[in-house]
């Protein structure tokens, strides 16, 4: 999607009473806030070009190839889930060490 057309994507969420958010601190990507009676999901809307969007797809991709890497990731995330309860900017925070770690692993350096 070019980036001229997410501010009509992000319209159209709203009349699906979906809430803007802003970029949530990564630049071109859009944050929405699910409506009140759904299942609890998030919500993200971004140009397919998008260097964090590819960031994402990367790590989906390496654990879907590495198994004891996804257990390690869905512990680390329900210890975090505990810790933080409902503190959405520090739980993400908290898991990025292990996402930064892990995409270095998968392009063969070692992480800043």
């Amino acid at each position: 999607m070019p980036q001229s057309a997410a501010p009509q994507k992000a319209h159209r969420n709203a009349r699906l009473r979906y809430t803007y958010e802003g970029e949530r601190g990564v630049d071109g990507r859009y944050a929405f806030a699910q409506p009140s009676g759904l299942p609890a999901h998030h919500l993200y809307l971004c140009a397919a070009a998008n260097a964090e969007l590819g960031r994402h797809i990367a790590f989906r991709d390496y654990l879907r190839t590495n198994p004891g890497a996804a257990k390690a990731y869905g512990l680390l995330k329900k210890r975090l889930a505990d810790r933080f309860g409902s503190d959405r900017q520090g739980y993400s925070q908290a898991k990025t060490t292990f996402i930064v770690e892990s995409l270095s692993r998968l392009l063969g350096h070692t992480p800043s």
